[in-house]
């Protein structure tokens, strides 16, 4: 197929070179998202050449109205988070810790008694009854049904307790890989390489069915395409490492001896390779659970009382401790992938935004204003942080984590309204000195 190159502007193009696509194919793409969206308020169309899907209300959305609860296809903890010994289900990222264990932990290790428990904290009230583990690796599930849900990726990342243990990269492909990506991708973590091993592997396992390459590689080709990633060098940003081209290959070859199969190959090296690695980290949604947080939210909904007060000014000094002990790495923090969510498209003044209420990788999406039929359901992919910074700042952070320029109503104006010259300086750069820092500190 003809590739054309396109300026991504929108929400779901992490790939530059884009090949021409058939009516056909559009057909069959979107039958998908009909199916799956029959009974829902909302739908997936598509906008533009640049800007590609979106989500549409196919009705009136009225504000605080959940439109959308979706699991991912799959989730992965972040590897550094889980070498501090951050537990979650393998599946997906429930918790495994009560909240009393992980205050303890987190704090480093002073000696916290919380109140409430049984009320609050679903892990204190026999649920880790049901937590069940991979007999040779010891890899830890909330249920069986997430044990048994992992079967389709499990045997490729399994590694038996005791190389484990001894952790030499030598002596088992996984651990080679998990410490090249280690050695890639330092905290802040936004990726993990295993979520590509998980959802290579849910190819295989399509494949194995006697499906076509086609309909077992479509989970993959929903979000990304097997033409030449042109602009490499907005990959770099995600890793300040000048042999940073080597070590991805170092990655792929890596990833090769955890993972193959003919189906998949094509992925495996080269633009390929390259291409599900943007799918990773332009798509992936970032998850964050904590049985703490849960905690802290159940306790806020209990009825008034001294008792309780008491509690909430507890848990205020357990978290100033968590604080000095560890500051922001405070969760079980990982990133999935979505069929639906990852067709939501950025605004810098969106009309819905996302949670996980149960404190796993099911996301929910809910209307934060009334939204119109027919009206686009956009999303904030900045934090609040850069959500309230001037609009040079919002677009260099949607450029260098999400490789596009944002042309949301809020930004248009901004621009309109905007001096000639006053954003111009940071139009091209991917990196802020301290002083820009400093100064828009002063600015909030």
């Amino acid at each position: 197929m003809a590739a054309e190159e396109l300026d991504c502007r929108g929400g779901c193009g992490a790939v530059y070179s884009k090949p021409a696509v058939t009516g056909e194919e559009v057909e069959l793409s979107f039958s998908y998202y009909q199916e799956k969206l029959a009974e829902h308020l909302i739908e997936v169309k598509y906008i533009d050449r640049v800007r590609g899907k979106g989500v549409f209300a196919k009705q009136a959305v009225e504000q605080g109205k959940v439109i959308l609860r979706e699991r991912s296809l799959a989730v992965s903890q972040y590897l550094w988070n889980k070498v501090c010994k951050y537990e979650a289900c393998d599946n997906c990222m429930y918790p495994l810790e009560t909240a009393q264990q992980t205050a303890i932990r987190l704090s480093g290790g002073r000696p916290f008694a919380l109140s409430f428990q049984l009320e609050c904290c679903p892990n204190s009230t026999g649920r880790t009854s049901l937590f069940v583990e991979c007999e040779c690796c010891g890899e830890r599930y909330c249920s069986f049904q997430c044990k048994e849900e992992a079967s389709v990726y499990h045997s490729y990342l399994c590694v038996p307790r005791e190389l484990r243990r001894i952790n030499d990269p030598a002596r088992h492909p996984v651990l080679l890989l998990e410490k090249l990506w280690r050695e890639l991708h330092y905290p802040p973590e936004s990726a993990s390489i295993l979520l590509l091993v998980k959802m290579l592997a849910r190819a295989i396992s399509q494949a194995e069915k006697g499906v076509s390459q086609q309909e077992a590689l479509k989970e993959l080709t929903r979000f990304t395409s097997l033409e030449d990633v042109k602009e490499m060098e907005y990959l770099a940003k995600f890793f300040s490492n000048e042999e940073f081209n080597q070590k991805l290959v170092d990655v792929s070859s890596a990833l090769r001896q955890v993972i193959f199969h003919p189906t998949i190959e094509p992925y495996l090296s080269g633009p390929g390779f390259r291409s599900i690695f943007v799918l990773m980290c332009v798509n992936a949604q970032g998850v964050g659970t904590s049985s703490l947080d849960e905690y802290g939210r159940r306790l806020d909904e209990l009825p008034p009382s001294v008792e309780k007060d008491d509690a909430s000014v507890y848990l205020e000094s357990v978290y100033d401790a968590i604080h000095d002990n560890v500051e922001h790495f405070q969760v079980c923090e990982g990133s999935g992938l979505y069929a639906i969510q990852s067709c939501l498209n950025h605004s810098c003044e969106p009309n819905a935004q996302i949670s996980f209420p149960n404190n796993n990788d099911e996301l929910a999406v809910t209307a934060i204003r009334p939204i119109l039929p027919g009206e686009e359901v956009c999303i904030s992919y900045l934090d609040s942080y850069d959500m309230r910074r001037r609009r040079s700042k919002r677009q260099k952070a949607l450029r260098e984590f999400y490789l596009f320029e944002c042309f949301c109503p809020k930004c248009i104006r901004e621009e309109a309204m905007a001096e000639p010259d006053e954003d111009s300086e940071e139009e091209c750069s991917y990196e802020g000195s301290d002083d820009e820092e400093e100064m828009d500190e002063e600015e909030l």
